[in-house]
């Protein structure tokens, strides 16, 4: 795209192009809570928060890149699937990202590691005795320090919040995004008498 705008250096495809970057400002504005205004005072909240903020983003995407009209020359039909193929495979990744947060660890791998450390650490003195002596205890205690720390810094960045996300509330969100996405398709499509 960048090609075709540098060859055809026509003051209506920056006009375009800067309208389409004013609608990307305008949204991010939007989703931060503040409406577009001059001046350094506070920002007036724009309305209430969308509940799943990557979803609002690609609808608005979209409605931006459906809206460009068509002009031979400028901006045509290639362009446009071509914009719209970006933007389905963004909504793609962001779905990929989500049910990558959204699945926990296995509780049974964080259970065999919790009694592989506290095997290996009730066995280390006996190990240890013959070379430290009277360091053992300390060694000893050093060591299970570090590797329990190390096993909860694990248990922390698999469940920041600590709560077990279940089935449940990933399918009702599913179910409430599809329903929003499909609505907001059906609200753009145009009524047939």
């Amino acid at each position: 795209m960048q090609e075709h705008v540098r060859a055809k250096e026509s003051n209506n495809i920056k006009q375009r192009l800067n309208w389409l970057l004013e609608e990307m400002h305008q949204a991010r504005l939007e989703l931060s809570g503040r409406s577009k205004s001059s001046g350094s005072g506070p920002k007036a909240p724009r309305g209430p928060r969308p509940p799943n903020r990557p979803l609002h983003i690609i609808s608005r995407l979209l409605n931006v890149v459906n809206s460009i009209p068509d002009c031979e020359g400028t901006f045509t039909n290639r362009e446009r699937v071509w914009l719209l193929s970006m933007v389905t495979a963004l909504s793609h990744t962001v779905g990929r990202c989500e049910r990558l947060v959204q699945t926990p660890v296995p509780l049974s791998y964080a259970r065999h590691t919790a009694r592989f450390v506290s095997v290996w650490t009730l066995t280390l003195p006996f190990a240890l005795v013959s070379s430290y002596r009277w360091l053992t205890g300390p060694c000893v205690a050093f060591v299970t320090w570090a590797l329990f720390g190390i096993l909860e810094i694990g248990n922390l960045i698999e469940d920041p919040f600590r709560r077990s996300i279940e089935l449940t509330p990933i399918c009702e969100a599913i179910y409430h995004d599809a329903g929003r996405a499909l609505s907001a398709e059906a609200s753009s499509l145009p009524r047939q008498p």
